[in-house]
């Protein structure tokens, strides 16, 4: 980013002294009215939903109408010139997923070690469907993007020299697409066997049963328990219990408390949260619970060792004790998650990128 901002030649040079160079980039950017016509693309096409597709989570969805070959969502592109680079290594003797979920959301091809990973505004939103696919991909056009269709002809060991991005992709609509219809992309074959043969063939891992994750226990514990009631009965050990700061030698939180507010006080909070161990519950004839415990701040010493430095609460409420996942816990660390990349279709791979037999 720094080098952008530097002259390329010496009539930018010439110009850049007359009217500056902050100037000079606007004037070069500003296009007219008639040429946005004819090569803008709209970035708010999207918008974010529930998907319709079971457990498919989260779903994009058109924000208006969107007219047949339209441009539904440019593209920009992250390449990875390897694949292995997504690799992980084996930790705690437990075997991990083969690669980053990162490549869940890349563009790959079986006769390339090549990905592709978009990085458009909310580009990973768009499932998988090939009944209902509305929308098909396309190389950008260079005049409304960075795509420098020039890398087509460079192998991949050419491309992975290059610094910084330079290709670029655009969704575009296969049919009328209504305001509110989810988008849906067919991620190919390749994608659809894979994702059937691990249906197939999933199976729970070893003590999935009794897995709870910091989400559920946020909504299942109601009443939090004590150190000692923990020695009989303790949380998940995937699982740690935080305490806002707010509530850590600060009665702020008490003026929401009093106004019914304090789920929202807590959420606009930009403060840290810590380990803690509750000592003490007090119960209320209303119901009210109140809970005295210890927050343990963590202090990096200049030595590379963490100091524990416990910090008393005394009465503070639910509302301040937030559920976390230990690293590496939750269901995409599972060791049989499912990784694969969106398939690139086979008319649009650069024969030059082929080097997988």
């Amino acid at each position: 980013r720094p080098l952008y901002g530097i002259p390329k030649t010496w009539e930018e040079v010439n110009e850049a002294q007359k009217i500056g160079l902050v100037e000079l980039r606007r004037k070069q950017h500003s296009k007219p009215l008639e040429w946005l016509q004819e090569h803008g693309a709209c970035g708010d096409n999207i918008k974010e939903g529930t998907s319709t597709l079971r457990q498919a989570g989260r779903g994009g969805f058109a924000n208006r109408f969107l007219p047949k070959d339209s441009i539904v969502s440019p593209w920009p592109l992250i390449h990875i010139p390897y694949r292995r680079r997504l690799e992980m290594n084996y930790t705690n003797d437990q075997k991990s997923p083969s690669h980053q979920q990162l490549i869940n959301y890349c563009m790959g091809h079986k006769l390339t070690t090549m990905l592709l990973c978009p990085y458009a505004t909310l580009s990973a939103l768009i499932n998988h469907n090939q009944t209902l696919v509305n929308v098909r991909l396309q190389w950008a056009d260079p005049e409304r993007s960075n795509h420098q269709a020039s890398w087509f002809d460079l192998t991949v060991g050419q491309i992975n020299k290059k610094k910084s991005a330079g290709l670029a992709m655009e969704l575009v609509a296969t049919r009328d697409i209504q305001e509110g219809e989810e988008i849906f992309l067919d991620y190919g074959n390749d994608w659809e066997n894979a994702w059937n043969k691990h249906v197939e063939e999933w199976e729970p891992v070893e003590g999935a049963e009794s897995y709870r994750s910091g989400d559920q226990l946020r909504i299942q514990e109601v009443k939090l328990k004590t150190v000692f009631e923990q020695m009989e009965s303790p949380y998940p050990s995937n699982v740690r219990l935080l305490v806002d700061e707010a509530v850590v030698g600060s009665n702020q939180w008490k003026v929401a408390w009093k106004r019914g507010k304090l789920d929202a006080f807590f959420k606009k909070q930009d403060k840290y949260r810590y380990p803690c161990d509750i000592l003490r519950r007090e119960e209320e004839d209303d119901g009210t619970i109140w809970y005295t415990g210890i927050a343990l701040y963590e202090e990096n010493q200049d030595d590379g060792t963490v100091k524990w430095n416990p910090r008393w609460f005394t009465r503070a409420p639910r509302e301040a004790f937030f559920f976390q996942d230990q690293p590496y816990t939750t269901d995409m660390h599972l060791p049989n998650a499912f990784r694969y990349p969106i398939g690139i279709p086979d008319e649009l791979l650069p024969e030059m990128w082929k080097n997988s037999p």
